[in-house]
C-alpha cells in the first residue's frame, strides 16, 4: 500500500540541492540511483513535458542514506556518457 508522499533530498553533484516528492513504499527506493544529466533533467523529475532533446553531458549516482530517520541520496560520482566503465 502506498503511504502519503515523502521528500527526498539530494546532496552534492549536478543534483544537489533538488528535492524529489515521492509516493512509493519507501521499502523500494534504489540503494544506488543513477541519472542521465541533461538541460531537460529537472524539468523530467518534475513531471514536466522535457522539450527539445538535449545530448547526456553526464551520468551521476546518488547512493541512498537514512540520516535522522530522513531519507537522503548522496552524490558519489559522475562519468562522461563516453567514460569506460572501471
Amino acid at each position: 500500500m502506498y503511504q502519503d508522499a515523502f521528500e527526498v533530498r539530494f546532496f552534492g553533484g549536478p543534483l544537489d540541492g533538488h528535492v524529489q516528492q515521492l509516493r512509493v513504499p519507501q521499502s523500494q527506493l534504489v540503494e544506488l540511483a543513477t541519472f542521465p544529466i541533461n538541460r531537460n533533467l529537472f524539468r523530467l523529475m518534475s513531471r514536466h513535458p522535457s522539450g527539445k532533446p538535449h545530448p547526456v553531458t553526464s551520468v551521476a549516482s546518488y547512493r541512498l542514506e537514512c540520516v535522522n530517520e530522513q531519507y537522503r541520496y548522496q552524490f558519489v560520482g559522475a562519468v562522461t556518457p563516453l567514460s569506460p566503465v572501471k
